[in-house]
């Protein structure tokens, strides 16, 4: 019998890199900040591209770009829906471990080591990371104060219900052991990651949180509009409804919304006593007020805000 050379030797590891672009220019930041990363010793990492734009924006801008550490893979969605650009990702894939970025976030350069480490350890199916939101000098401070843009998932290796692809890694065997996609009809009005999640979540996969897996995202101007807040916030109302309340029993949807129509006029009063003192905790007493009005808006079965 011929010797087994492979004992003893350490298992190489495989990290793709999932990004769904509409092929922004910031893409090229995420990816130079992916180059920069540290990884494990015996992991190597390639990058899947989904471009979901009209125009084949993602090649125009990876033109001339070359020297990269790891390969990288353009594939079309084309569909204007984030769901298509993911799943684009998704069957493209092959590595044992998907890390999701977007294409307007920059990453730790311990980013990588620190997830796949954890995941390592843990053996969790999942994990969530942070996510520090980088404002213009422009911002006004006291929406600044109140962070609409920062994320923090829990405690560090605290498991979780749902999560985003905006900060995560993923075992691949686990997703695919279940043929799981992402729901298309949530693809332009968001949600379709905490969708995703829960889904995995409910089949008994184990999702945690990491709190040094750190990203980086840059907030636009307009973002920081109260119209688009307003929108945002409301529509995670509405998909926290659609997703996580609608799994539960009749008796219990009956009483969330209930609660969310008594805390609507508490909020809308907490936002106007504190907004001639204290404009940052007025706001976010309105992000309260937004997001239960969401949740009571899918209660009346109204359509639920387009963001993409």
């Amino acid at each position: 019998m011929a010797d087994d050379l492979s004992v003893g030797k350490p298992r190489m590891l495989t990290v793709t890199v999932c990004i769904a672009s509409i092929g922004r220019p910031s893409l090229l930041i995420a990816l130079r900040s992916i180059a920069a990363c540290r990884v494990p010793a015996d992991t190597t990492i390639d990058v899947v591209i989904a471009d979901d734009s009209a125009n084949g924006a993602v090649g125009l801008i990876l033109a001339g770009e070359t020297g990269w550490p790891f390969a990288i893979r353009v594939v079309t969605s084309a569909a204007g829906n984030i769901s298509v650009a993911r799943n684009a990702c998704l069957n493209a894939a092959n590595g044992d471990y998907l890390a999701f970025i977007d294409d307007d976030e920059w990453a730790d350069a311990d980013w990588l080591v620190n997830f796949i480490n954890q995941a390592e350890d843990s053996g969790a199916d999942a994990i969530f990371g942070p996510i520090d939101a980088v404002f213009p000098e422009t911002a006004p401070g006291w929406i600044c104060k109140a962070g609409p843009f920062v994320k923090r998932v829990g405690l560090h290796g605290s498991q979780v219900n749902t999560g985003s692809t905006c900060n995560a890694i993923v075992r691949r065997e686990s997703i695919e052991r279940l043929g799981l996609r992402f729901r298309e009809e949530f693809g332009r009005s968001g949600g379709e990651d905490t969708d995703f999640f829960v889904r995995l979540h409910a089949s008994g996969a184990v999702l945690l949180a990491s709190e040094n897996a750190k990203l980086y995202e840059a907030v636009p101007p307009e973002r920081l509009r109260i119209g688009h807040l307003y929108r945002r916030y409301m529509r995670g109302g509405q998909t926290y409804a659609s997703i996580i309340i609608a799994r539960t029993s009749f008796a219990s949807r009956i009483q969330t919304y209930l609660m969310a129509l008594i805390k609507i006029p508490v909020f809308l009063v907490f936002t106007a006593a504190c907004f001639p003192f204290r404009k940052d905790l007025a706001l976010k007493c309105a992000f309260k007020f937004w997001l239960n009005t969401g949740k009571f808006r899918h209660a009346l079965g109204l359509q639920m805000f387009r963001l993409y």
